[in-house]
């Protein structure tokens, strides 16, 4: 210990033994410490009150109160509990030092007192009540520090608690408009569509009848855009539950690329199905599977110049999924355009530039789609240029003996389909041109539900395929029976 902590050192000398003190304040006083004394416990511990030494020497034997009730005294006072009491006593008394220890005392010194052993004792309780002292005072920086952050984080989690509830209330606003939007818009469209398709029944011009196509296809691009916006606004209100059931995944990708085949056709590109893997079952809703490969299959044939897409059947024995990739020729697509692919609104070519039509969302409503129906949807460069984008479904494959079972089911009862599962192979069979087959369709669903209600089915599910496919079924299906 320097010299000046000596001379800042306050050292409190209790005994009722005057000359004690006086030999104390002596021998202590020339070491450089300041000495306080007291003849009694009392005044003792009002003087440490007061004075707040840094050690304090306690006799034990002292009358009124002895030196282990001053020192219990002394450690129940707040402002005097953590200061350094070492005991004074006869070699006699070394025997009741343990009590000593036991209400608080740190040490002890033996009269008569030997100086080197009580400056080295002093010396060792003083650097300790420094070392302690400079802990807490960092304990105590340190806290309060905590506690500031605490408090910012607290502040921070309460402006972003405040921030998501003003995003969500924002974003179920932004829902509600599109889907009013939509409901808005759908009628009068299909009004339009409705009123061209029966004009062209009486057109002869082949120039005017491409103008009324065209302004079909345009309205039939239109209600598409809209039907994505109200599904999107749907998924995000958490009001779309989907109805899963057991499907062959080839037939379902074989129905959503038979109504994607025109329009790869009109930029001169090939769109097939290929079963890597023959048999393979999953778990969907057929109406939402058929909306997402649609989608994915609008992304590949927008983004795609020559060349074509493919849609792979393949099966994971050991996750038990069902894997459908939809590989394509296009444009591929960066990192950075990877990391914004399912967000609302966003495509991967974007700005006032960009070559491409379409609103953004038709990703992102297969991937809430894909979500609901307890699979994953990834996207990934192709090698050699394009993109493949692979869908994961719980899943199994039907071996031989089971499709055989299947098969010879449906034979047995070839009226059990309901109509609404249907409705996709009819669009099928009349984009193919099979009339006959299509007529005898219709007639069959026509006498088991009726002209009427089968029209209002088709008219129900008309926006999710050709609307001027599924006008024409509706036709048939009202004249099938008349």
């Amino acid at each position: 210990m320097t010299n000046d902590e000596k001379h800042k050192a306050v050292v409190l000398a209790v005994d009722d033994d005057p000359d004690n003190l006086r030999l104390i304040k002596i021998a202590l006083g020339k070491e450089g410490y300041r000495i306080l004394t007291s003849l009694n416990g009392f005044e003792a511990i009002e003087l440490a009150r007061e004075r707040t030494p840094d050690v304090i020497f306690l006799d034990i034997m002292m009358p009124e109160i002895d030196g282990y009730e001053t020192c219990r005294r002394l450690k129940a006072l707040p402002e005097t509990r953590d200061i350094p009491v070492l005991f004074l006593t006869a070699l006699s008394d070394v025997e009741q030092l343990s009590r000593g220890f036991e209400v608080g005392a740190v040490d002890y010194i033996v009269k008569p007192f030997r100086l080197k052993e009580t400056v080295a004792r002093l010396e060792n309780h003083l650097q300790l009540k420094r070392l302690r002292d400079n802990l807490e005072a960092v304990v105590e920086k340190r806290t309060a520090a905590l506690q500031d952050e605490i408090e910012v984080r607290k502040r921070i989690e309460l402006e972003l608690r405040e921030a998501k509830a003003r995003a969500e209330s924002i974003n179920r606003l932004k829902s509600a408009f599109l889907a009013n939007l939509s409901h808005e818009l759908r009628t009068p469209i299909n009004g339009v569509v409705g009123s061209i398709n029966a004009a062209m029944t009486n057109i002869e011009d082949e120039a005017t009848r491409e103008l009324l196509q065209d302004s079909t296809r345009s309205a039939r691009r239109l209600m598409q855009t809209l039907n994505s916006l109200l599904d999107l606004s749907l998924l995000e209100a958490r009001e779309v539950q989907p109805n899963l059931a057991p499907y062959r995944a080839a037939e379902l990708a074989r129905q959503a690329v038979e109504a994607r085949r025109a329009d790869a056709r009109a930029k001169g590109l090939t769109i097939d199905v290929v079963e890597k893997v023959e048999r393979v079952i999953v778990q969907v809703d057929e109406r939402h599977m058929l909306q997402t490969l649609l989608n994915v299959l609008d992304n590949a044939i927008k983004f795609t110049k020559e060349g074509g897409a493919t849609v792979v059947i393949d099966f994971d024995e050991e996750t038990s999924k069902a894997i459908i990739h939809v590989a394509d020729t296009g444009v591929g697509i960066s990192d950075e355009q990877l990391q914004l692919l399912f967000e609302d609104f966003r495509q991967g070519d974007e700005g006032p530039t960009k070559r491409f039509e379409g609103t953004g969302v038709g990703l992102t409503v297969a991937a809430k789609l894909v979500g609901i129906m307890n699979g994953t949807i990834d996207v990934e460069p192709r090698e050699g240029g394009g993109t493949v984008f692979t869908l994961r479904f719980p899943g199994e494959r039907l071996d031989e003996q089971a499709e055989s079972n299947a098969a010879r089911a449906a034979i047995a009862n070839p009226d059990a389909l309901p109509a609404a599962e249907t409705l996709s192979e009819l669009v099928v069979l009349a984009n193919s041109g099979d009339r006959g087959e299509l007529q005898k369709r219709v007639d069959r669903l026509v006498e088991t539900d009726g002209p009427t209600a089968f029209a209002e089915l088709v008219r129900k599910y008309a926006d999710e395929y050709e609307l001027e496919k599924a006008a024409a079924l509706a036709r048939a299906a009202l004249s099938s029976k008349r």
